[in-house]
């Protein structure tokens, strides 16, 4: 509970600062609302109407204004198919700071089959400030060689009633006459066409895609799938897989058995000869002392020639190392006997 009271005041002060943010949001540039609506209306009139020719000149020759709304209005007539324009829906425009010190001014038109938002952004004309105060200073200069003032100046001369201006302001008198010459305040930097849709068109349009994307998805990986399963057969191709089998074949086959040939066997050759008879009485010797009384060096001398001799014989007959002595005597190990 702590915690908690102690992370509310931090969420008031989060949320009193957030609103400072939005309320301290300055303009890029000070703009007069009636005036850029009304040079948006203007733009939106000379250009929405635009011919092949026209739209040829705006791509190749034009500004980056003029290339931006003919791509704009041209995009909303065959993409979008918005139909014939009818008018703007509404006099009103909104506006919001743009990007690199830009203003956006937004006026929504009525088309045949739905309704088209126009985003025009705008940068402050210097070309117009310096107009304007080249004549606010004459005027004033004027004014002060015949000793009046701007106002007594300008109804002496009745120059408000010279011109089709209702209003008796001298700086609005001079803005609008710098605007009847071609010189806006602002000069559009961008154009934005943009068709309006409704939720539910836009959650079918976003499903569609997401199917066409899923779908693309998994033929591609399904098609990798049969690729990879056909890289068994390459080697065939090229010959590799038979000379490969060959190989594990005579890998896996085993040599045959290769019989020795010494000769008929006699039960008397297999008996070990009698030892020698010593003043004709034949000793009793065990083997164990036999073994006992040789030296360790010389048995072991003894067996390695005789296995030396036994390979060597195998050999000169071709047969395998390991084929089977048909001696019935087969030495499984040696070892002294203590």
């Amino acid at each position: 509970m702590k915690k908690k009271l102690f992370l509310l005041p931090l969420l008031l002060l989060l949320l009193a600062l957030t609103g400072c943010s939005l309320s301290d949001d300055k303009k890029n540039f000070e703009y007069d609302e009636d005036v850029m609506a009304a040079e948006t209306r203007q733009y939106i009139l000379q250009l929405y109407d635009m011919n092949d020719t026209e739209y040829d000149y705006y791509i190749n020759a034009g500004t980056d204004f003029e290339k931006s709304a003919a791509k704009g209005f041209r995009q909303a007539d065959t993409t979008d198919h918005v139909g014939k324009f009818k008018s703007i829906k509404d006099l009103k425009a909104d506006f919001k700071n743009g990007s690199e010190g830009q203003v956006v001014c937004s006026v929504v038109c009525e088309y045949e089959k739905r309704d088209v938002t126009v985003s025009i952004a705008y940068e402050q004309n210097y070309e117009f400030e310096m107009e304007y105060t080249r004549i606010y200073d004459s005027v004033y200069n004027e004014a002060i060689s015949m000793n009046m003032s701007i106002s007594e100046y300008m109804e002496a001369y009745n120059y408000y009633m010279q011109t089709s201006y209702s209003t008796t302001n001298f700086e609005q008198f001079v803005r609008e006459m710098i605007v009847a010459n071609g010189i806006y305040p602002y000069t559009p930097a961008e154009c934005e066409v943009s068709a309006n849709y409704s939720k539910s068109e836009l959650l079918k349009s976003a499903g569609k895609n997401t199917a066409i994307g899923m779908i693309t998805v998994f033929c591609v990986l399904i098609f990798i799938s049969f690729i990879i399963s056909l890289l068994k057969f390459v080697p065939k191709l090229f010959g590799q897989g038979e000379k490969k089998e060959k190989k594990d074949k005579q890998v896996r086959k085993k040599p045959e058995m290769v019989p020795v040939d010494d000769g008929p066997k006699s039960s008397e050759a297999a008996k070990p000869s009698a030892p020698p008879v010593f003043g004709g009485e034949v000793p009793a010797v065990s083997l164990d002392a036999a073994i006992d009384g040789v030296p360790e060096e010389e048995l072991i001398a003894v067996i390695t020639a005789a296995i030396r001799a036994a390979e060597a014989e195998v050999s000169a007959r071709r047969a395998p190392a390991y084929t089977a002595s048909n001696d019935t005597l087969v030495v499984r190990s040696i070892r002294r006997v203590r």
